[in-house]
């Protein structure tokens, strides 16, 4: 999937003339609810071909924001959106092809809902085509509302082309040159990406995929297996060992100790639990296993005991 650009937008501060829901007022109001709060969009290009492929982008675009630390990703807080773009090709009896007008669904806060929205549009194009005959073209666009409770979009508002937005060039932000030196010594900063952890998870660990997933999933988790995994390969355990037995320490006790309700994990995953281990001490503990110096069941506990000490 190619990406066309990545900018940054922020929503300016507004008057209000009326009440929110219309009610007439003898007043103004400032409304800076939304000012101040920069977001980034990525915009892919229409590479798209089913709503699956959509969801499976989405999903990996969360896991790598989420890994790399550029966003917490809790969807429920609207710390990331998706707002897919969807239009149909048609094919008439006639031979004839005819593009609908795309329609753009906003803020989509659910992997469930992004799915659900596109097959209800690719199912409805063709309907409102018989119905109207539009087709796409300069200011045919629009946006919708998906309501998750009827399964349905709603109309919005029409929504602008490019050029209607007006943009100018900021005189006072001078250019920025990326060269490849640089996005090479910014590359080497970054953690390994998620996608790339499953793989060396599944192969070299020969984890389950579903196993792979869970610990991706939490980049803290995933940087405790890593560190802990080379901790007690220093120790001599064989590398695909080490990971294996650290993967199921943070799979069985850590994630026992998480779900606790009595150890609440805050806002924003912050551990507000008892102390865990370090990578070393959990990389030791994985050494006493593989060397048969405690058993399974002593591992938990020992964990627990390792986190109390610091």
């Amino acid at each position: 999937i190619r990406i066309l650009r990545a900018h940054l937008e922020e929503d300016a501060g507004k008057l209000l003339h009326e009440a929110p829901g219309g009610r007439a007022i003898a007043h103004s109001l400032v409304d800076e609810n939304r000012a101040g709060t920069p977001l980034l969009e990525i915009v892919t290009q229409p590479d798209f071909r089913s709503s699956a492929q959509v969801v499976l982008f989405c999903r990996m675009l969360h896991d790598l924001c989420r890994g790399l630390g550029v966003t917490h990703g809790q969807l429920e807080r609207g710390q990331m959106r998706f707002e897919p773009n969807i239009n149909c090709r048609l094919t008439l009896a006639d031979g004839r092809t005819v593009s609908t007008p795309i329609v753009e669904i906003k803020n989509l806060n659910s992997f469930r809902s992004v799915l659900a929205a596109i097959d209800h549009e690719h199912e409805q194009q063709p309907r409102r085509w018989l119905q109207d005959g539009r087709v796409m073209g300069p200011g045919t666009k629009t946006t919708r509302g998906w309501d998750d409770v009827r399964g349905v979009t709603f109309v919005q508002r029409e929504k602008e082309d490019a050029h209607d937005y007006r943009y100018f060039p900021d005189p006072d932000l001078p250019p920025v040159h990326v060269d490849e030196a640089w996005i090479e010594r910014l590359r080497a900063t970054l953690k390994p990406t998620p996608q790339s952890r499953w793989a060396r998870y599944t192969g070299e660990y020969g984890l389950a995929p579903r196993e792979a997933t869970a610990i991706m999933s939490e980049a803290r988790d995933a940087d405790l297996v890593d560190n802990a995994a080379a901790a007690a390969a220093s120790l001599g355990v064989a590398p695909a060992r080490a990971g294996k037995l650290v993967a199921g320490f943070v799979l069985g006790p850590i994630r026992k100790i998480d779900n606790d309700p009595a150890n609440n994990r805050g806002n924003y995953g912050t551990y507000e639990g008892p102390t865990l281990p370090n990578a070393t001490c959990l990389g030791a503990i994985a050494a006493l296993r593989d060397a048969g110096q405690i058993a399974n069941a002593g591992v938990e506990p020992l964990i627990v005991r390792a986190g109390e000490l610091g």
